[in-house]
């Protein structure tokens, strides 16, 4: 005869949730599991010989499968060889963090974060530390290296000249210039006004800023994937789309590797 075991205490018949729990109540009081309990899953039963019964039918003997309660899972109780990505996947659960998500988009961002990522990448000039590619491409696009005079325009003539059959760039785009002029001034509202997009601004120097960003210039990148072909005007929103593996075009892992090819420094330089 066997007993369905949800984590019960052999000593004082105390049931639990889950096997972790159950551990640290025996540790904490000297208790023992149940004197004849399966090697591998949730059963005690009331002999030896309907336990070895058991777990000679089910191949659960201990030889074959080393029960551990770091493999089961407290949300489904069951045992996984990777119970840390089960829980990642299933559960939207970070063990070592000890962190519930709310969906598998905020979890995969916790664990490609500088939490659990660290900062193992580097700008090539001046090796400011980054999590993730995008960190890098807006660095340098932004022109804030202060060891490199590379602006967002350099970064795309080295991306394109890397990627020769436009997987991630538009081909035959040309630069487009704004300057900003005494007419811009709106007398109505004491503001300098964009006449693409009518946001104001109180200084002309912050108008030009406005239009020297990527906001209305051409879009110089698109998403790799047919089912997608999303348009950016900067590799670091490419590559943070690419990252957030939203639409499947790319591996988090193969985005940064092609960026660090990408924008690797002889290449860049290579420009200037």
């Amino acid at each position: 005869m066997f007993m369905s075991l949800n984590a019960v205490c052999g000593d004082c018949g105390r049931s639990f949730t889950s096997l972790r729990a159950r551990q640290q109540h025996m540790n904490a009081l000297g208790h023992q599991s149940p004197e004849y309990e399966c090697d591998t899953c949730d059963r005690y039963f009331d002999s030896s010989e309907d336990a070895a019964q058991h777990m000679d039918m089910q191949g659960h003997w201990g030889d074959e499968f080393v029960r551990s309660t770091e493999m089961s899972c407290e949300f489904c109780f069951d045992f996984f060889d990777d119970i840390e990505q089960h829980e990642v996947d299933c559960h939207c659960y970070c063990r070592p963090c000890d962190r519930h998500f709310l969906n598998s988009n905020n979890i995969s961002q916790h664990l490609r974060s500088r939490v659990h990522l660290g900062a193992n990448l580097s700008c090539p000039f001046c090796r400011k530390a980054y999590t993730v590619a995008t960190g890098i491409a807006h660095h340098l696009e932004s022109g804030a290296c202060p060891n490199a005079p590379v602006d967002r325009q350099l970064v795309y003539r080295a991306i394109a000249r890397y990627d020769e059959r436009g997987q991630f760039t538009n081909k035959h785009v040309h630069q487009v210039t704004y300057a900003v002029t005494d007419q811009a001034y709106n007398n109505l509202i004491n503001a300098w006004e964009c006449y693409l997009c009518h946001r104001v601004f109180n200084l002309r120097s912050s108008l030009n800023q406005h239009l020297d960003s990527p906001v209305h210039q051409q879009a110089l990148y698109h998403c790799p994937s047919t089912r997608c072909r999303r348009e950016f005007s900067t590799a670091g929103a490419l590559f943070n789309h690419l990252e957030s593996e939203t639409c499947g075009a790319m591996r988090f892992d193969d985005v940064q590797r092609h960026a660090q090819a990408m924008m690797n420094p002889d290449r860049l330089l290579n420009y200037y």
